[in-house]
């Protein structure tokens, strides 16, 4: 299967870490795979060619809801270049506004996380200029904060890891903690350490 992976065209100053999850997941299913932002190709000098033909399967992922117009451009775009394709949309606005996220055009909005793919490490390797790890020791929060998305998302606290250094790149240089709450993890000073 080809499977095609897009982060729109919003701002961001980190990698679009659920795309390189589902990268790895897909790579060990077997599949081809390849991330591009909005229209532009994410392997810039790389000497791996795009697949030939069309995806049968493209991820779009979408960040905050203030960003949802490029998700929109991403999708119309990609349904247009591949209408046969099936397109998911899935992210924190497609999770957090799935009935806004659907008028896109996409042929399926995934709410939360993508479970089979959660587990895996990112595939570092499509964006080699990134040189930091980011993780979660642990996913969702304690606390129930009626204006928090992270209840909606992720849910109460679950997966808590005990030990992340099997996450980290050995070529990275720095270890980016992205959980939501992590000092209401029981085993945080574990994972300090």
């Amino acid at each position: 299967m080809k499977v095609l992976l897009v982060e729109p065209e919003y701002y961001s100053r980190f990698p679009p870490l659920g795309l390189l999850k589902l990268a790895t997941y897909h790579r060990e299913k077997g599949d081809e795979v390849m991330l591009v932002r909005g229209q532009v190709d994410f392997r810039k000098e790389r000497k791996d060619k795009p697949f030939r033909g069309s995806p049968d399967l493209i991820y779009v992922t979408s960040l905050f809801s203030y960003s949802w117009r490029p998700v929109h451009r991403a999708v119309k775009y990609y349904k247009k270049k591949y209408p046969q394709s099936k397109l998911v949309l899935g992210g924190i606005y497609a999770s957090l506004i799935p009935e806004h996220a659907a008028t896109s055009g996409a042929d399926k909005v995934h709410i939360g996380l993508h479970h089979e793919a959660e587990p895996y490490i990112p595939a570092w390797d499509m964006i080699p200029e990134w040189d930091s790890t980011i993780l979660f020791a642990s996913r969702g929060c304690v606390r129930k904060c009626g204006f928090c998305s992270v209840p909606k998302l992720e849910g109460p606290v679950h997966n808590p890891q005990s030990r992340i250094k099997r996450f980290i790149h050995p070529d990275h240089k720095e270890i980016i903690l992205w959980d939501n709450n992590f000092l209401g993890v029981p085993s945080w000073n574990e994972i300090v350490d």
